[in-house]
């Protein structure tokens, strides 16, 4: 059924009158989920620039209290000031100064607040953020003050709509009032949750646990809680020393559908002083994570013996202020937000004794969305072009793992955070940690990333990659091998590791290999760059969306309730433009010019076969690439011409192995250092003058070439192993 709004409470989300009047116009509105459609379409499309302004002139300033008076309704008030309790709950006077000193700056500047979507974030973050954005061109900053409106007013249409009960039988028409007492009676709930826990007599055990799952954007159900307490006629527990038969059982549970577990010890006013240790079958929970069980061991002390001791698990960072890593979006929207509002109330309102948030997961460069049967990974590294950390590969690899095992799960869609989805695989990274313990930490980053590469090349259930931006190295690893590729106009695909030293890996040698002709050939080894039109026209891409309709798509896409790759291109389809006009220069266009000379049989034969075409009609393309192959790395240039020829022949499992076996080699360094040289040019000192040894193809024997394909000569190396998957992707095995 749908739920009917007034202006007064999209004036609450917004501050914009057009866009008030636009949204009742619009409404009534089945769900939020609809209603969030509208209103970005609305603030992007039909509120003008005085509307925006207006939006942005609603708002306090940035660690200011809010005050009714600074709004158009109590309402934008109260919203305010739980968005910003984490700032100004981490605040000092010296950064609440500071904060106002930047804000003055800023307004005087631009002509309107510093504007960020805060909540969850503390004052350290956004002073980080407003002295960045305070370089910005005007439009650019007015922009992005845009983009954090509509990040606000998302997040209060949330509000508005999980504040608002419809009956069966009744439409309900919901008002600003009933909002700001609902956020109210939240706060009344809290302070007697406080009164509640400081009473004499206990209502609930003195140590209970709650655990949350990030990776599924839920809680934790069905794992196994264990409390044990130590002996206390023993000598305390040593680390180190083996005490098995020391711990006495004190109560087993397992966590319910809210990620809390059952009654672990009996209601007792005081609890017994002493050493406990509280156990989590992690192991059996996810089989494919990195801990088997993880125990914690604490102590409580006479003093402590009537406090209640709350012991949380979390795939979270352990820092004292949260700042959500999940898009709250979907199904379990309402469970995930009063799980961390209690996480909150544990940390800052003291609510109770946090023993631990301990981290199972690191990462917060990769969110996840969750929306009913669909999962949306967010690769958030975007200061960093989205680059692929250890950390990042081994998290998806866990994550896709469990989503191919969820029946629930029917759709994976992977996009990327800023101007990139994934500008490569972090080499520098890995040049620092080679450097600092040997090849294999290295070649340990590229077996976890080869490994994702194969699961994803032959995953049993549809993936949509959103190729917005920047898609190099390993962002094309993560992509390419998906069933779904969409690009838009400002997609930018490049395969440049020939520039770097080493070679188009993550099973570039199987979908290069399978572009038309010797197209693969061409833009492995010169590194050339493709528009969104030229990845659909040569198979990289599967369906080109304009920009304006990227939205939409993701809209339409996390409401199926479908796995069927047929009706995902049904629905990508409708939002496609199928023949993407190529630039008039495009290098498709010089498609038999590439056959003839990049079908050579050796790299030497494929510049000298350019170079007569460049004697008969020298343009600017001509010249480009035969400078790109003489500036590239002789070595990998070798090395990348036969591996993409093999891959030809061979499965993407195959493909992968054969590269594993050539980046172990380049990692030992013993034939060549090229890839140390060409990241410390490029990606280090950036004098982009790297020294390549051998210095020129005619130096480099084609034994030389051998080795890298050999097995390396290590006894405690192997090759990569891969396990057995059904779902091998049906290319032809050749295309000669």
């Amino acid at each position: 059924m749908s739920t009917s709004f007034g202006k007064i409470d999209f004036i609450s989300c917004c501050g914009s009158t057009k866009f008030s009047e636009e949204m009742v116009a619009d409404g009534p509105f089945a769900n939020c989920d609809e209603a969030v459609v509208a209103a970005k379409n609305i603030w992007f499309n039909k509120v003008d620039a005085h509307g925006w302004l207006e939006a942005f002139a609603a708002h306090p300033q940035i660690g200011q209290n809010p005050s009714s008076a600074a709004h158009k309704s109590s309402t934008s008030a109260q919203w305010s000031k739980g968005e910003q309790s984490a700032a100004l709950a981490t605040a000092t006077d010296s950064s609440l100064q500071e904060l106002y000193e930047w804000n003055s700056r800023y307004k005087q500047k631009f002509g309107f607040v510093f504007l960020i979507c805060a909540s969850g974030r503390s004052t350290p973050e956004i002073l980080y953020e407003l002295k960045r954005r305070f370089s910005s061109r005007p439009i650019v900053e007015f922009e992005n003050a845009a983009e954090e409106q509509m990040k606000i007013t998302e997040l209060r249409l949330h509000k508005l709509f999980s504040n608002v009960e419809v009956s069966d039988s009744t439409q309900t028409q919901s008002t600003a009032s009933d909002v700001t007492k609902a956020e109210e009676g939240r706060m009344n709930i809290l302070g007697g949750h406080l009164t509640a826990s400081s009473i004499t007599a206990r209502v609930r055990p003195p140590i209970t646990t709650h655990i949350l799952d990030v990776a599924r954007g839920c809680p934790a159900a069905g794992i196994e809680v264990q409390l044990e307490m130590y002996d206390t006629r023993q000598p305390g527990p040593v680390f180190g020393v083996s005490d098995k038969d020391r711990w006495i059982l004190q109560g087993s549970s397992t966590t319910d559908k809210d990620g809390r577990s059952g009654q672990l010890m009996k209601i007792v006013n005081d609890l017994s002083p002493g050493v406990y240790r509280i156990s989590f079958n992690t192991g059996k929970y996810n089989p494919n994570g990195f801990f088997p069980f993880v125990s914690i061991v604490f102590e409580v002390k006479e003093s402590q013996k009537t406090e209640h001791f709350h012991v949380v698990i979390s795939k979270l960072p352990t820092i004292p202020f949260l700042r959500l890593p999940v898009d709250l979006h979907g199904a379990n929207k309402s469970s995930i937000l009063s799980i961390y509002s209690c996480l909150f109330d544990c940390l800052i309102m003291k609510s109770h004794d946090v023993i631990y948030l301990i981290m199972l997961s690191t990462s917060l460069a990769v969110l996840i969305r969750e929306s009913s049967n669909v999962r949306t990974i967010i690769l958030n590294r975007p200061k960093k072009l989205n680059v692929l950390s250890l950390e990042m590969v081994s998290r998806l690899l866990e994550v896709l793992h469990v989503y191919e095992q969820d029946p629930n799960v029917k759709l994976i869609i992977m996009k990327g955070e800023g101007r990139a989805f994934c500008a490569g695989g972090d080499v520098a990274g890995v040049v620092s940690d080679v450097n600092k313990g040997g090849w294999k930490l290295g070649a340990n980053f590229f077996s976890i990333e080869f490994s994702l590469n194969y699961l994803i090349a032959t995953y049993s259930k549809p993936q949509v990659s959103i190729l917005r931006g920047i898609v190099m190295g390993g962002g094309a690893g993560v992509s390419i091998h998906g069933r779904f590729r969409v690009v838009t106009e400002n997609a930018v695909f490049a395969m440049p590791e020939t520039e770097l030293g080493l070679f188009p890996d993550v099973g570039a040698s199987y979908y290069l290999s399978r572009l038309p002709g010797f197209f693969g050939e061409y833009v492995g080894l010169t590194g050339a760059r493709l528009d969104g039109a030229e990845m659909l026209a040569c198979g990289l891409a599967t369906h080109f969306v304009p920009l304006e309709k990227l939205t939409l798509l993701e809209d339409a896409l996390c409401k199926t309730n479908s796995g069927d790759p047929k009706v995902i291109c049904s629905i990508i389809n409708q939002f496609s433009n199928k023949t993407p006009k190529l630039k008039e220069k495009s290098q498709f266009f010089r498609l038999k010019t590439i056959d003839r000379c990049f079908s050579r049989k050796t790299v030497e034969d494929i510049i000298s076969a350019l170079e007569k075409e460049a004697d008969k009609n020298m343009d600017d393309w001509i010249s480009w690439t035969i400078q790109s192959l003489k500036k590239a790395s002789p070595t990998s240039l070798k090395i990348s011409l036969r591996s993409i020829r093999e891959g030809r022949l061979q499965g993407v499992g195959q493909c992968l192995i054969r590269e594993y076996r050539l980046v172990c080699t380049v990692m030992q360094g013993e034939i060549s250092r090229d890839f140390f040289e060409g990241c410390r040019a490029l990606l280090i000192d950036k004098d982009k003058n790297p020294k390549w040894n051998p210095s020129k193809l005619e130096f480099i024997s084609n034994d030389m070439v051998d080795r890298y394909f050999a097995a390396l000569d290590d006894k405690d190396w192997e090759d990569l192993k891969l396990p057995a998957r059904s779902n091998l992707p049906s290319f032809a095995i050749s295309k000669l």
